[in-house]
């Protein structure tokens, strides 16, 4: 076999292993259902793209021919690289981490793809195999999460939202919804095509039956995913491409009629449901109650207030914006203190248009959406014959067109409330390779790349090109994944602690992906070791190494806020609250308006005995949205430890009608400030309701101790032994202490 065929057979079966990426889940690293999927695409990229390579370089016809489809693609990966180079964290920009894998280096890997499958998919043929692919790969899909609903295989998430080997209800359904056009395309340009012969219209061949069942799973997954954006998102492409049917399908076209026929359809069922939507049937039903249930004000309390932000970080850097994957420093920077009850660590805007504004500025956004202009624009363009002064047809055909128009128009939508991932965008790059595959057959011959004619030169670069494969493996892939497995057995053998720490010690000795997040952990579980009775040297171990890492990450991302609170919630809980309140502090001018952060560092000023500093605090985190009813709770317990009286109940008594909270917080500063009748008070009526409540019965028996009547406590440790058979041993050794005199 010549050296050709089997560079080509390489690139072919890295192809065609592509489709089946999503099938991959990697229990052995962390973030299983997404570093294993990115991890093996970039290896297949980085393999096939060496090959395609020395197929370049020793044949012409298999160099990029010249489209602007190709030139919008450099120039995004291209303007996205300038923007990360001067945003605020190139490294991160670059690598990403774990959780989203994505950052420059999947740019990259995307751009030689498109390369590579572009070069090489150059038959229709191959396309329709390599989507008849991607298809079947979608049904087996569709089957696990048929196996989820029945509960026979775990929903990853949790609660009824199929995930499948995505872990992710979102990622799944945009990947259906990709499905969907895509296998509604295949059906209908084999319907066109008996059409146009004059044959049977309707068939029955397996193909036609596989196409129409594959539909039927692909829907009823996406349905079952009740992820709105992406079904709102199919209804408007659909919307889209019938009415593209209806405008350039013939005049008694069968495509007019059937798409006048289902518009109609459409029409009805919004309307229907619309005029039901308070129906019992749609209240009972997960999906539909989740669209009954939109309103005017969700949107603006989830997503708006990010989009805000979003915005304002776009006013700052206007032209090439911060640089992927920070738009964490956005968001802490603008945060909106409404958003209190929602995730505090947002490092996406969930809406595509905002994202890409805020990580590559206007260039960075108008050159991602050239890639959609560009695609339609292709689609639909005709083509001058050179060889007449007529308009020719381009090499796609009607559904071609207008399903795919609806596809982008679907996938957009989708993506103006969430965000890619590696499967979607492999699915839209390769169907921008499509596009440009069969939109530049037509080109001139003074298009055709130039040859290279000498031969030393030649193999000299395919050596080249060898080195720098085998190269690229090790240094986008290798130390990502021993980072990665690494971390997981850290997390997986904390039984056995010295194992643990070894582990964790390997995590951090790899390169910079997913070191970040090793941190986190690390100071995570020695932040649950700090108050448990344990080997002392070990522990210090734990703690030494937290701490020093936890202290070399903030040295490297000095802005992020995040890191300041991880580092200052770890000192509190080993009682260092001098360390912890100079990180908190730092947080605090990093995200001036974050009342999490405040909480954190009032406590610390609480136990430093800064009560003053702690009330201040408090008074700023309540007055930024007096809605925010911990804030008020949090603020009375800075006035119970001030002794503001007054404060208290101005606080308390409007909203609960007494300053007898049943708050943890506001009993342990009750207590703490010898106001010990309030404590019975609250903890007596809390029993009635939960007897079995321990940290409710020892408060009460402490008040009683503090107050000296004994008697009462030794009965209320009575009490709580029959509530709580468990604390009968420890109940009866309070007892014996109480009668020794103890507690005098």
């Amino acid at each position: 076999m010549s050296l050709n065929k089997i560079l080509k057979y390489i690139v072919n079966t890295g192809i065609f292993l592509v489709p089946f990426i999503p099938l991959v889940v990697t229990s052995s690293l962390f973030f299983p259902f997404i570093s294993g999927k990115n991890f093996l695409f970039r290896i297949i990229v980085e393999i096939i793209f060496g090959a395609w390579a020395i197929l370049a370089i020793k044949n012409k016809e298999y160099r990029p021919k010249s489209s602007w489809i190709l030139w919008g693609v450099i120039a995004f990966v291209g303007i996205i690289g300038v923007a990360n180079l001067f945003g605020v964290n190139p490294m991160k920009s670059l690598w990403s981490n774990f959780e989203r894998m994505e950052g420059w280096v999947t740019l990259i890997h995307l751009l030689a793809y498109f390369l590579v499958i572009s070069a090489v998919f150059n038959t229709q043929k191959l396309w329709n195999r390599f989507f008849n692919t991607s298809i079947f790969v979608s049904v087996l899909i569709g089957s696990y999460g048929v196996l989820q609903l029945l509960g026979k295989v775990a929903i990853n998430q949790g609660g009824v939202r199929l995930d499948a080997t995505f872990g992710n209800a979102t990622y799944l359904a945009v990947y259906m919804l990709f499905h969907i056009f895509l296998t509604s395309m295949l059906a209908l340009r084999r319907f066109n095509e008996r059409y146009e012969k004059g044959g049977k219209i309707f068939s029955f061949k397996w193909l036609d039956v596989f196409y129409c069942f594959s539909i039927l799973v692909q829907l009823f997954i996406l349905y079952h995913t009740a992820t709105r954006g992406a079904i709102l998102g199919l209804i408007f492409g659909w919307i889209i491409a019938l009415l593209l049917f209806v405008l350039f399908d013939k005049k008694e076209g069968i495509f007019r009629k059937i798409s006048l026929w289902k518009l109609t359809g459409i029409a009805i069922l919004i309307i229907g449901f619309f005029l039901m939507k308070d129906a019992s049937f749609v209240k009972k039903s997960m999906v539909l109650s989740r669209f009954s249930s939109i309103t005017y004000e969700e949107a603006t309390t989830a997503r708006f207030p990010v989009w805000n932000m979003a915005l304002k970080g776009f006013e700052e850097r206007p032209i090439l914006g911060w640089g992927q994957e920070n738009f964490n420093y956005v968001f802490n920077k603008n945060y909106e203190p409404k958003m209190y009850n929602q995730e505090q660590w947002f490092d996406r805007a969930h809406n595509i248009v905002m994202d890409w504004l805020v990580a590559g500025g206007i260039l960075g956004l108008l050159s991602y959406l050239s890639l959609f202009f560009l695609g339609i624009f292709y689609l639909w363009r005709k083509k001058e014959n050179k060889n007449s002064n007529e308009i020719s047809k381009n090499n796609f055909s009607l559904p071609d067109k207008a399903i795919l128009t609806g596809l982008f128009v679907g996938y957009f939508f989708s993506n103006l409330f969430v965000f890619d991932n590696i499967v979607s965008y492999i699915l839209f790059f390769s169907i921008l390779s499509f596009i440009y595959v069969f939109s530049s057959s037509g080109r001139k011959k003074q298009d055709k790349p130039i040859n290279i004619h000498n031969d030393w030169l030649k193999n000299t670069a395919v050596v080249l090109v060898v080195i720098l494969t085998i190269g690229s493996i090790y240094f986008f892939n290798v130390n990502g994944i021993l980072t990665g497995k690494s971390l997981i057995n850290a997390l997986k053998n904390r039984g056995n602690l010295e194992l643990s720490l070894e582990n964790f010690n390997k995590a951090f000795s790899y390169g910079y992906l997913g070191k970040s997040e090793a941190r986190e952990q690390i100071v995570q579980i020695s932040s649950s070791l700090a108050d448990v009775n344990m080997d002392l040297d070990m522990k210090q171990k734990f703690f030494d190494l937290a701490s020093s890492e936890m202290t070399k990450q903030i040295q490297e991302d000095p802005e992020n806020a995040r890191y300041e609170v991880f580092l200052g919630t770890f000192f509190n809980r080993y009682r260092l609250y001098d360390n912890a309140t100079i990180h908190f502090e730092r947080a605090l001018e990093l995200s001036p308006n974050k009342q999490s952060t405040m909480f954190e560092l009032g406590a610390s000023y609480l136990n430093k005995g800064e009560k003053e500093k702690a009330l201040d605090l408090f008074k700023k985190a309540f007055e930024s949205d007096e809605s925010y009813l911990d804030a008020r709770k949090i603020y009375a317990v800075g006035a119970i430890y001030n002794r503001k009286d007054k404060l208290v109940e101005d606080l308390l008594i409007p909203e609960f009608g007494t300053i007898l909270v049943p708050d943890d917080f506001i009993i342990k500063a009750y207590f703490d400030t010898n106001q010990f009748d309030k404590v019975i008070q609250i903890e007596k009526e809390g029993l009635k309701k939960d007897p079995t409540n321990i940290q409710g019965r020892l408060y009460l028996i402490s008040s009683y101790l503090k107050q000296g009547r004994k008697t009462e406590a030794i009965k209320e440790v009575k009490e709580a032994i029959k509530a709580i058979p468990s604390f009968e041993k420890q109940g009866e050794q309070i007892i014996k202490e109480i009668e020794s005199g103890l507690y005098n």
